[in-house]
């Protein structure tokens, strides 16, 4: 894929650039679910969690084109929880966990050529 065809991509799926670069997309739980696909236990891990923490779900992705990375962060918009940390209302205990950087952007490919 041309480096030049995916900051296009990513704006088309939603993201926004926050820095030159530098790609985020924030949802919830349905975002998270679609995120997730094809990783078994991480969609085991979205089913598990209770309706309060579905509801309140702040999921987030964020890609860097310069460091050819992908990082996303998972929490709960108001509070830490059982399965969640807060991650809202200008608190984040997230952690950010590594992606697979060509993984994140053949998925978004993926979506918008379901769309087209």
């Amino acid at each position: 894929m041309n480096m030049e065809d995916i900051p296009k991509i990513l704006k088309k799926a939603g993201y926004r650039e926050i820095e030159k670069g530098v790609y985020v997309l924030d949802g919830g739980y349905e975002l998270a679910k679609k995120y997730f696909e094809i990783d078994y236990d991480m969609l085991k891990f979205l089913e598990e969690l209770s309706e309060d923490e579905k509801e309140n779900l702040h999921f987030q992705s964020q890609v860097n084109l310069n460091e050819r990375s992908a990082v996303y962060r998972i929490g709960h918009w108001f509070r830490n929880t059982e399965h969640l940390s807060q991650f809202g209302n200008g608190i984040d205990n997230t952690v950010d966990v590594e992606d697979d950087f060509e993984g994140v952007i053949d998925l978004f490919v993926k979506e918008i050529k379901k769309e087209d």
